[in-house]
């Protein structure tokens, strides 16, 4: 299977897109000791008589502390349901759940282009190919490589790492695959994955390529809930604070002229 089945997702929308549909509930008060897999399980047993969960978002302190969760459900009167269950217990705790849609501002055009190609990108296949001919300039190889996995699917991005760009000497650089003289293909289609594993072993240019997966999810991972996203730029968050700091800037320069 190439894309994760979400219940709910219409045919070429985005995770994006359906998060939109979705009520968005902050859930507060729940045990901040356990570990996060165990809150975002509980919360989505405790609310799936709400409806549809589509996410489970869990927000950190500024310490690195769990603090709450925002709820994606889709579903008729999903929002007033899943407030009910404000006050209810959970795992010995008693549970503060409110509406989280304030937290969520109508995107820009320009973001909502950017979430869409996130988007594009996170349901994109990444693929580790090596044993091409290191010798040749680094569009050469591009040109090559796409045009070799062009029937794999739509090539979204590449990334290329060549020994003197790559700090293998560096102790903090750790990777289950040497990333020296070998590319990334980012790769959106039906299968493409499979597709491109059957080119291991293929001939381009003399030379026999290595191709395999360069990430396989863990068991327990659950769709759309890794730790991506975007948030809204500081200045439009908070203007009142780039005020300030033009002002304090401005104080600055004066005590540097007298």
């Amino acid at each position: 299977m190439d894309e994760i089945a979400i219940k709910g997702l219409e045919p070429n929308e985005s995770i994006w897109d359906l998060r939109r549909r979705c009520d968005k509930i902050l859930v507060e008060g729940y045990d901040t000791s356990l570990p996060v897999n165990c809150v975002r399980n509980a919360l989505r047993e405790h609310f799936s008589s709400c409806g549809e969960i589509v996410s489970v978002n869990i927000l950190y302190d500024v310490h690195g502390t769990l603090n709450s969760g925002i709820l994606y459900i889709l579903g008729d009167g999903a929002e007033e349901k899943a407030l009910k269950l404000s006050g209810s217990e959970m795992l010995g705790r008693k549970l503060v759940a409110t509406s989280a849609a304030h937290r969520f501002p109508k995107p820009t055009p320009k973001m909502a282009a950017r979430l869409a190609n996130a988007d594009r990108k996170l349901r994109s296949k990444m693929i580790h190919v090596s044993g091409y001919d290191t010798s040749l300039r680094p569009d050469d190889i591009k040109s090559a490589l796409i045009n070799h996995f062009s029937s794999c699917g739509e090539i979204l991005d590449f990334v290329l790492f060549r020994e003197e760009d790559t700090p293998v000497n560096d102790p903090k650089f750790m990777a289950p695959i040497p990333f020296t003289n070998n590319a990334l293909l980012f790769i959106l289609g039906e299968d493409a994955e499979e597709k491109a594993v059957q080119l291991n072993g293929s001939d381009m240019g003399g030379r026999k390529l290595f191709v395999a997966p360069s990430f396989i999810p863990s068991k327990e991972s659950t769709p759309f809930e890794c730790p991506v996203g975007y948030t809204i730029p500081a200045r439009f968050a908070n203007p009142k604070k780039k005020q300030n700091k033009k002002k304090k800037t401005g104080l600055n320069r004066k005590k540097t002229r007298k």
